[in-house]
């Protein structure tokens, strides 16, 4: 990149995906929508009725929904792209996870009566924030989302060679 280039800062997720010949691999490596969706569910003490299709309360609810707003915003703030594109080693990861599991079970404390949050129940959600937070990062651990990507996109760049060539893709 020459240096009279403004260097760009983070990245474009709509523009990270189009670049990619397979745009559906990219939102499959980065996207953390459904570890979310069951997350709030989880905290809504819902569970999925697989006969009707639906999720219904399970008479399990951890917080109300002011507090599972909270949770979730917790997830999408250190648990998105930027994460699993990351390049971080475990001495990070443990420098950020302590104090924030301290941070995150202190922020629960106080606001528990308001989010309505049983003692039971705050090492539960402590836990399972957490828990999937240290994961997204895990997924950042020496560049390894970045280069499955990579890898990703050289076996779809070959395929699409094989088949502009008339030969049968070695992956399809």
């Amino acid at each position: 990149m020459p240096d009279d280039e403004p260097r760009q800062v983070g990245y474009n997720r709509q523009e990270l995906i189009r670049s990619y010949p397979d745009a559906s691999m990219v939102q499959i490596f980065l996207d953390m929508t459904d570890i979310v969706n069951l997350t709030e569910h989880h905290l809504k003490g819902e569970v999925y009725d697989m006969a009707s299709g639906v999720w219904v309360p399970s008479g399990m609810r951890m917080m109300n929904d002011e507090g599972v707003k909270a949770m979730i915003s917790q997830l999408q703030l250190y648990g998105g792209p930027n994460t699993f594109l990351s390049n971080v080693d475990d001495e990070d990861i443990f420098k950020i996870m302590m104090p924030y599991h301290r941070k995150l079970a202190a922020m629960i404390i106080d606001k528990q009566e308001e989010w309505e949050v049983e003692d039971a129940y705050i090492r539960m959600i402590v836990q399972n924030i957490t828990d999937t937070i240290l994961l997204a990062m895990k997924r950042g651990l020496f560049h390894k989302t970045l280069d499955a990507l990579t890898q990703a996109t050289r076996i779809t760049e070959a395929r699409e060679v094989e088949k502009k060539h008339g030969r049968i893709p070695f992956f399809s």
